[in-house]
């Protein structure tokens, strides 16, 4: 089981520009988001403690509409190595809950593939 098993409830992978400049200087990428966290990497090693709060602005790109938001967000846990880093966040605050859930809800349909969701429901 990795780090990344431990979020609850869907996650949605996208390529949001991601700013906090309380943990690195240089814009990062969104690897995934779910309603409760996020997983970012940066472009350079992140210097940064396990349960410290930040606030991280979230701009989606190629979604049309969608506007950036904030989020305070708790880092849960860091993998760094040579040239980047990756952290994985716990959502404590959305700024902009509206915005966020909207967000969500583009990803949720971008992602919804209806041959799956048949198969499944024939399985069961």
């Amino acid at each position: 089981m990795t780090l990344h098993e431990h979020r609850v409830g869907e996650r949605y992978a996208d390529f949001a520009r991601i700013e906090a400049p309380e943990l690195c200087v240089l814009p990062g990428v969104l690897v995934n988001i779910s309603k409760t966290g996020c997983c970012v990497r940066f472009p350079i090693p992140v210097e940064s403690r396990q349960d410290s709060l930040c606030e991280i602005r979230i701009q989606p790109c190629c979604k049309a509409g969608l506007k950036p938001f904030r989020v305070m967000a708790k880092q849960i846990w860091k993998i760094c190595g040579a040239p980047n880093s990756e952290l994985g966040f716990s959502f404590v605050n959305s700024m902009d809950p509206a915005r966020l859930k909207n967000y969500l809800d583009v990803l949720r349909k971008d992602s919804f593939d209806p041959e799956e969701e048949l198969l499944q429901e024939l399985c069961h």
